[in-house]
């Protein structure tokens, strides 16, 4: 059976691990290159946006 969906957003949940959060960065450029057009949002912690915050594309929910 195939079927036709669009993925249009997808939410990332990973509010701390620093390790874990810098090694999500290689997926979310991924996931934007291959789904051109879909919003991310990303469920962080305060510590790790300072880090990630400015990449671009991603909405944060800090």
């Amino acid at each position: 059976m195939t079927t036709n969906r669009v993925v249009k957003s997808i939410c990332i949940f990973r509010l701390s691990a620093i390790g874990d959060v810098t090694h999500i960065i290689p997926v979310v450029k991924s996931l934007q290159a291959g789904l051109p057009g879909v919003e991310i949002t990303w469920i962080i912690g305060q510590l790790e946006h300072r880090l990630v915050g400015d990449l671009p594309g991603v909405t944060f929910i800090v």
